[in-house]
């Protein structure tokens, strides 16, 4: 997740339960990013330019991440117990999704979310959605 023109780029990024996250800084000046009240806060400090520093998420939910020197920042980190994908576009292709029936939980940029169920046929292991905040 980026630090790009005080902004997090995506900021919205989906991860696995266990994911490493490095957040390089791309701007010409500091930045101090953290995230509080979920079960993997973390604070790293204050950093410049370069590859970032890296932070792993071991909890399911979603984490709200945040710049100490630049307030208005923000991003969200949803961290996925089963298959996680991000999509930028609106339009989601999940591969290898097992037989039976799935929630889907989606979360936008503005923190919203929308939640179905989904069935998946014997023999399909893909499911295409597209996804908007509305």
């Amino acid at each position: 997740m980026r630090n790009k023109e005080k902004a997090f780029v995506p900021d919205v990024l989906v991860v696995p339960v266990g994911s490493s996250v490095r957040f390089p800084n791309e701007d010409p000046f500091f930045h101090s990013i953290y995230a509080a009240g979920s079960p993997d806060d973390f604070d790293i400090g204050f950093y410049g330019t370069g590859p970032g520093k890296v932070v792993r998420f071991m909890h399911p939910g979603t984490v709200n991440v945040h710049c100490h020197i630049h307030v208005f920042m923000h991003g969200i980190i949803v961290v996925a117990d089963g298959i996680a994908a991000s999509a930028s576009d609106g339009r989601l292709v999940l591969q290898g999704v097992p037989t039976g029936t799935h929630a889907v939980e989606t979360v936008f940029a503005d923190g919203t979310t929308h939640r179905i169920t989904v069935r998946i046929a014997p023999n399909v292991g893909a499911l295409s959605l597209r996804v908007s905040p509305r």
